[in-house]
């Protein structure tokens, strides 16, 4: 189910707008099947032990719109805030309000639409994207103070970008942008991943995801993490994952959706005629891949499948057993969390564990739900089970910051008890 090719030779790839030297260097590829045929409906409990829930504290300086990127320090949770506000929000680990930074607007100390947020070691500094007005790399203080703005010129066409992480071993930030092109032509059509090597203040491009992206630029698919002090990148619109080596990247893995891999001639990375083509398409296809990661001896991805859905797929890297899930069923949180694995939209992970943000209306709405639908008797043991939880969906109100769910990976998952 998981086998080794030996690649012997590989494409190799000139971005010859620019005049550069190949960016991607030859490596051994792992070939992971994603095998997606057997779907299963299976308790929550199977797969993570019992989350950990943390409400974000709610009041008038720190209610936001929603989360486009939650990034955590050693002791601090950092929300940068979606459109139309985009701050950025500081809270403990226990989800109370600390502080908060920036706005969008036009000032000198004012978010030109800022993407992307990584945090160093002691959460003292924060390092964003901002691809609108000024487009910059930008460092400041947790109070907002901008302690260095960089503008390369690559940066200077963008109008989008989503990722951004610092290299544990070079200290290198890795980020992506989107649409890059001519503007005098009007044409901004790429997306981009590039190094910026604050030593030498040079920025690499390294590899474009799309040869043509003029559709919606879901830029947010694309997935850019840490394993083992190693960077990775996971293309949107590709089936390979590649280890990034200083300025440039590796191929590491190879995505096999066997009966799942889509239909050659719609390539629906390139234009948004062929995301029309994908609906009326009777074949069932991955056509997006909306997580992916490597968490101890697992890959965990989300991907969805046209016609039927999204699943969550997990694989064992030593014994390559798998399973993809479908729907999660009542359990001890059951349907109150989620159950449908649309609603699975993890936003980041610390070592094994999965955070989540749940929607305070889904919780209440399914707290009621639950109690109306099962014997008084045991919605008591329910709540004797989960007191903490209760009570934090209790004392809930619509209008209210997420909770934050903490969810541990199990390591015996394909254990013969865990089944």
């Amino acid at each position: 189910m998981f086998r080794l090719l030996i690649v012997l030779s590989f494409f190799i790839l000139i971005l010859s707008c620019n005049n550069e030297d190949s960016a991607i260097l030859t490596q051994e590829i792992e070939t992971i099947n994603i095998d997606l045929s057997q779907r299963r409906k299976i308790k929550t409990s199977k797969i993570f032990r019992k989350p950990i829930f943390v409400p974000l504290e709610t009041n008038d300086t720190c209610l936001f719109s929603y989360i486009e990127q939650l990034t955590v320090s050693s002791n601090k949770l950092f929300i940068l805030e979606g459109t139309p506000n985009q701050r950025v929000f500081i809270f403990n680990r226990d989800g109370s309000f600390e502080s908060t930074f920036g706005y969008l607007g036009r000032g000198p100390d004012d978010f030109h639409g800022a993407k992307g947020l990584s945090v160093n070691d002691s959460g003292s500094e924060v390092t964003y994207l901002e691809v609108l007005g000024r487009p910059s790399l930008v460092t400041s203080k947790i109070d907002g103070t901008i302690i260095n703005v960089r503008n390369p010129e690559l940066i200077k066409h963008a109008a989008g970008g989503y990722n951004i992480l610092q290299d544990p071993k070079s200290g290198n930030f890795i980020f992506d942008v989107t649409r890059i092109g001519d503007p005098d032509k009007g044409k901004f059509s790429r997306t981009r991943l590039c190094v910026y090597d604050d030593n030498n203040d040079t920025m690499y491009p390294v590899i474009y995801s799309s040869l043509g992206f003029e559709g919606p630029a879901y830029i947010h698919y694309h997935q850019l993490y840490t394993y083992k002090e190693d960077v990775y990148f996971k293309p949107f619109d590709w089936d390979t994952i590649y280890r990034v080596v200083d300025t440039r990247v590796v191929p590491k893995y190879h995505l096999d959706y066997g009966s799942f891999n889509g239909p050659k001639e719609l390539n629906f990375a390139k234009n948004f005629d062929d995301w029309v083509k994908i609906k009326e398409s009777k074949s069932n296809f991955v056509n997006a891949h909306t997580f992916w990661r490597e968490i101890n001896q697992y890959f965990i991805g989300v991907f969805r499948v046209t016609k039927k859905g999204s699943y969550l797929f997990i694989m064992d890297k030593n014994n390559k057993a798998s399973i993809s899930i479908v729907e999660f069923t009542n359990d001890w949180i059951g349907e109150l969390a989620y159950s449908s694995i649309m609603e699975f939209r993890p936003l980041t992970t610390i070592g094994d564990i999965v955070i989540f943000a749940h929607e305070p209306a889904h919780l209440i709405r399914n707290m009621k739900k639950l109690k109306e639908e099962i014997p008084q008797e045991q919605f008591r043991e329910f709540k004797k089970l989960n007191p903490n939880f209760v009570n934090i969906v209790s004392n809930l109100k619509e209008s209210d910051n997420p909770v934050l769910g903490f969810y541990q990976l199990k390591k015996d998952i394909f254990s013969s008890d865990s089944k």
